[in-house]
């Protein structure tokens, strides 16, 4: 809990714009030992960075940040369940949901015990199965009202 607690006070003192991406290092210093008060030796946790992405995003990019995340993760996880659950679908397709879903869920809990914003193939992974889920389903559920041809 001492990353967190260094996370949890620098969220505090920019809650909406964070510290900027991949700033956590340059700008956490002065809260290990500014945090006399909790009764435990954040310095000797200066030289790593907070396990948890959803703590990542909020104190780099402040809750506007994480708030952007949790509205792309969120709808996408909803739409690959509904692809993947929908019986009157083909195979295919409820294939398409399964893996896009099982895909955002492994990023969503290893997210919960490191990092993985880090890691840029990580990242390339989720908006690539994301972006995947978004053609898939707009196609199947598109509404297609038939045009007048010109004559």
């Amino acid at each position: 809990p001492f990353l967190a607690i260094v996370a949890q006070k620098m969220v505090t003192d920019r809650p909406w714009m964070g510290f900027g991406f991949t700033q956590y290092l340059k700008h956490s210093s002065p809260y290990h030992f500014a945090a006399v008060e909790v009764d435990r030796p954040l310095q000797k946790v200066m030289k790593y960075v907070q396990h948890n992405t959803f703590l990542a995003y909020a104190v780099e990019l402040g809750l506007v940040g994480l708030g952007a995340f949790l509205l792309v993760v969120l709808p996408a996880m909803w739409c690959s369940l509904r692809l993947w659950l929908n019986p009157t679908l083909p195979d295919e397709i409820q294939n398409v949901g399964f893996v896009v879903f099982a895909a955002i869920f492994g990023f969503v809990v290893n997210g919960m015990f490191h990092d993985v914003a880090i890691i840029v193939m990580t990242n390339m992974m989720l908006y690539t199965m994301i972006g995947l889920l978004v053609a898939v389903h707009s196609h199947v559920f598109r509404t297609v009202s038939p045009q007048p041809r010109l004559q």
